[in-house]
């Protein structure tokens, strides 16, 4: 199995999210908010986003997305019918995942076109779902996101 890069790792000052429900923390940068709107299909979501509000959108960038699906298989099966799709086993936090990357954006709304990431890590019979979420991608937001990453726990 392959590591995710560690090439940003959390940084001293972070805070740090926890959700003793499922089992599972990780530290985010001072700069940016947990929104934890729950989505449908989902068990329990949060998204870790920017503090400075988009004006179209009226909320922050989100730089990760973090939940437990009710039904996982559905999802894998989605990203399984992408076009150009790779699908590969790393490790989170020493626990077995796939990792699926794609390529993504949509010229008609401006959005920078950019490969974005789908994680599943298997904890405590329970599916993690870990993606890369934002259209908006900066340098900046991909090393937030390979940060966060690495500096998951699971208890």
């Amino acid at each position: 199995t392959a590591d995710l890069p560690a090439e940003a790792l959390a940084q001293e000052g972070w805070l740090t999210y926890t959700n003793d429900e499922y089992g599972f923390s990780f530290k985010y940068p001072n700069s940016l908010e947990i929104n934890d709107d729950l989505e449908e299909n989902f068990l329990s979501s949060i998204y870790v986003a920017t503090k400075e509000r988009d004006p179209v959108m009226g909320r922050g960038n989100s730089i990760i997305f973090i939940g437990v699906p009710s039904d996982s298989q559905a999802i894998e099966a989605e990203l399984n019918s992408f076009i150009g799709v790779k699908k590969q086993n790393i490790t989170v936090a020493n626990f077995p995942a796939i990792q699926y990357t794609f390529y993504q954006g949509m010229e008609e709304d401006d959005t920078k076109p950019h490969n974005t990431k789908r994680i599943f890590v298997q904890h405590n019979n329970r599916t993690i779902y870990i993606a890369q979420a934002s259209f908006n991608i900066k340098d900046e937001y991909d090393n937030w996101f390979n940060g966060i990453i690495n500096s998951v726990n699971f208890f």
